[in-house]
């Protein structure tokens, strides 16, 4: 398929998202659970998991060093218990700790994650690492100018896989999670190349319903491998409940 001259109402967008996907979720927990919870955990897991003695270092540079989100700026940590706090998976998996202690997490796809108001946090429970993420937003039956569709239904506003788990099927899953989570997922009308990616050739493959919104907003159904044959789509859609509509 010609992606870029079947897509001509969705904005397309070169290159790749230059964000942190860290701290996305560092802000939900750190803005969800107090301070001295953060640091007891933080030395708990630090000694459970990595044998690494953290008691001996004031909780608040303890606590400037998690809201630096591994980077320090300035607080003075031993120089052998400052290697293990700059490495990825130490913070990664510290995380995965403060959700599965803290919040409910739902389980799909072989992935755990949190969901907190439609913005989604994906685990590899097997790894205990955080791999990514996926922010939406709810758009109701008033957010389409056609009766074609019944219900509310997700918006994809952005997602990202961390890089140490890029090309290993983690943004497919991720997607596929929140598809069986929310009953119906859309895309957004701006849309990055990797995620053009899997709404016009991995999600087809996965999920009964994958479609569009055409250009005098119907929605148009496609199954399995069929192809688009039409133009000026506006908004893929994925789901395996029909009712969304009939």
């Amino acid at each position: 398929m010609k992606i870029k001259k079947e897509i001509e109402e969705i904005s397309f967008y070169g290159g790749k998202m230059g964000r942190d996907i860290e701290d996305t979720l560092y802000n939900v927990i750190d803005n969800a659970l107090k301070e001295s919870k953060i640091i007891k955990e933080l030395i708990n897991f630090a000694k459970e998991e990595f044998f690494l003695d953290l008691s001996d270092i004031d909780p608040s540079e303890l606590y400037e060093y998690w809201r630096g989100a591994g980077q320090g700026y300035g607080v003075k940590i031993k120089k052998n218990k400052l290697k293990k706090l700059k490495e990825r998976y130490f913070w990664s998996a510290f995380m995965y700790r403060l959700a599965k202690n803290n919040f409910k997490l739902k389980k799909s796809q072989g992935l755990e994650f949190l969901e907190i108001q439609n913005d989604y946090f994906f685990f590899d429970p097997e790894l205990k690492d955080y791999v990514g993420f996926m922010v939406c937003s709810k758009l109701g039956k008033s957010a389409w100018t056609t009766n074609a569709i019944k219900k509310s239904a997700l918006c994809v506003n952005t997602s990202a896989v961390d890089k140490a788990f890029h090309g290993l099927g983690y943004g497919k899953k991720m997607y596929l999670a929140v598809i069986d989570d929310a009953g119906c997922l859309l895309s957004d009308t701006g849309l990055y190349e990797s995620s053009l990616n899997i709404w016009v050739n991995v999600l087809p493959k996965y999920v009964k319903y994958v479609g569009y919104v055409d250009d005098e907003d119907n929605i148009q159904k496609i199954s399995g491998n069929v192809g688009l044959k039409q133009y000026h789509i506006k908004r893929f859609f994925a789901t395996n409940d029909p009712s969304f509509f009939k």
